[in-house]
């Protein structure tokens, strides 16, 4: 995160500039105001093209997000059904939940590819 911020200006820290009242050797350091510090640039990663989809390249945004939502919730009301907190018994797991829980990462995936489709305009 470091890398990514530049053009911060510490020139309007003043040291000095103030007294403790009851310890005079001590010096006290006021940061800067708000007009002393520049704009902060953050670096904005640049989308990539829509050939990194592969056969997906042609599908547009709006079908990746429908797929998204769809196996976000699909996959949430599988793992909340799969009893989590209970212990598990082999007659307690039940395969087609373990299976619509796997629909997480895809729809994970679903909305970048959504987001890739979105940026490039398709």
């Amino acid at each position: 995160m470091f890398g990514f911020v530049t053009g911060l200006s510490v020139s309007g820290l003043r040291t000095g500039s103030a007294k403790c009242s009851t310890y005079s050797g001590m010096k006290s350091v006021v940061p800067a105001s708000a007009r002393s510090v520049s704009t902060v640039m953050m670096a904005v990663p640049k989308p990539p093209e829509s050939a990194v989809l592969g056969i997906g390249e042609k599908i547009p945004g709006s079908f990746f997000l429908m797929m998204s939502v769809l196996a976000l919730f699909l996959g949430g009301y599988s793992v909340s059904e799969s009893n989590l907190l209970e212990p598990l018994t082999p007659n307690s797991v039940k395969p087609l939940y373990v299976l619509g829980s796997l629909l997480l990462p895809i729809s994970w995936g679903c909305h970048v590819a959504a987001w890739i489709q979105f940026k490039n305009g398709k």
